[in-house]
């Protein structure tokens, strides 16, 4: 018998660390849906790029014309095209209505990813993907663009916090896949 799919739905502000805590997850063997991934391709299917502008506008867009769980239900679609059992991480969880739109088929646990916004600004700008900030005007930009779809509701709204600041990675590496072991074994 097959077990019911669990969604470990990943949120947090930009920056918190959110595809860190998923690429953990994917070591640890779990199947990972990024939603920022489902923007970057969608973008690059309608307009042969994926720079931070056509990312935004894109996200906004969607959302504009398909309802606030457009991105969810992209992510849905996949996942049911598979055959994943179990525990299915999905990363970058943006409003509650992604998130009933995802109780709707699963279980949910949502894990919150907390960091500060001084350590949230200065990982963005050193990682560097396209469609990263590149100032601080950017940065508030996008959080104010981030928590208009919700986002601080699902925050406080998570079963799990994981505080990711003033610990190093290999720590912090450590102490996810302890939380992830325990989800996995029914211990949290």
């Amino acid at each position: 018998m097959k077990k019911p799919r669990t969604l470990l739905c990943i949120t947090g502000l930009p920056g918190s660390g959110k595809s860190f805590l998923a690429s953990i997850a994917g070591e640890l063997g779990l199947k990972i849906y990024s939603m920022g991934d489902v923007v970057r391709k969608e973008a690059i299917k309608r307009f042969g790029k994926s720079d931070k502008d056509v990312v935004a506008k894109l996200a906004e867009d969607l959302r504009r014309e398909y309802g606030e769980d457009a991105v969810a239900k992209l992510v849905i679609e996949k996942i049911m095209e598979g055959d994943d059992t179990g525990y299915i991480v999905i990363d970058g969880v943006r409003s509650p209505t992604e998130i009933e739109a995802f109780r709707k088929f699963f279980n949910i646990i949502i894990i919150g990813v907390i960091a500060s916004r001084a350590v949230r600004y200065i990982r963005i700008i050193k990682r560097g993907r396209i469609d990263d900030i590149s100032s601080m005007k950017e940065f508030m930009e996008r959080e104010n663009r981030e928590k208009k779809f919700g986002l601080e509701k699902v925050l406080y709204s998570s079963d799990i916090y994981f505080f990711n600041e003033n610990i190093d990675k290999e720590t912090a590496k450590k102490y996810a896949k302890e939380m992830f072991i325990k989800i996995l074994n029914d211990e949290l």
